[in-house]
């Protein structure tokens, strides 16, 4: 899950936001999973948003150290399936060798025994926030801005077919290999991790 597979990372916090515009209506809202920093530096976000197909629900994974979205999943309700299949995704594509910690809110998935099985499984370790902490939700917050603003603000999708392929697009094709971040030199996440594992295996 974690950039350097020998270092661990860690998961954090949900926040409950209210995002009018995305579908005109003032109960919409989006849900987040935000990351701390490690002492390594490399860290990991997962956020929950609901988008504009009606009742469709996004997930991410995100690894801090590169910003780059390791892990996503989309369904129609906000369920412990939704937050599993992206942390599946992420555990997929990292293979950490590393303990990582996952870092979540109280929420009902993160108490339930899928979700403490599938961390023990996959030797991870839960970890809850304090309630109503949501002040480091700084990454995940920023994907989701750019996320909005950048793709689907003021969009109507007309399927959930639709926005998940309009979302696989924005991440897979344009956030994680084309989408510049301050935090990594003006590179994308992909390019970024790249060019670390370069320097890494020149030392």
């Amino acid at each position: 899950m974690t950039l350097n597979k020998n270092t661990g990372s860690t998961l954090n916090v949900k926040l409950l936001e209210k995002i009018p515009e995305v579908l005109g209506k003032s109960s919409d809202q989006f849900l987040i999973d935000e990351v701390h920093t490690n002492e390594d530096g490399t860290q990991e976000t997962r956020k929950t948003y609901e988008l504009p197909a009606r009742e469709t629900f996004l997930a991410v994974v995100v690894d801090l150290f590169s910003r780059k979205v390791i892990g996503w999943s989309m369904q129609p309700r906000m369920t412990k399936d939704i937050v599993l299949n992206a942390l599946l995704m992420a555990v997929w594509r990292r293979n950490p060798q590393k303990q990582v910690l996952v870092h979540s809110d109280q929420g009902s998935q993160y108490t339930s025994h899928e979700w403490q099985s599938f961390l023990k499984s996959h030797d991870l370790e839960g970890s809850m926030s304090r309630r109503g902490n949501c002040h480091d939700n700084a990454v995940a917050e920023s994907f989701f801005q750019l996320l909005k603003r950048e793709r689907i603000k003021k969009k109507i999708y007309g399927t959930r077919e639709e926005a998940r392929s309009d979302i696989f697009d924005y991440i897979e094709m344009f956030y994680n290999s084309k989408r510049r971040h301050g935090s990594s030199d003006q590179m994308p996440p992909t390019k970024y991790e790249n060019q670390y594992y370069q320097r890494l295996g020149s030392v």
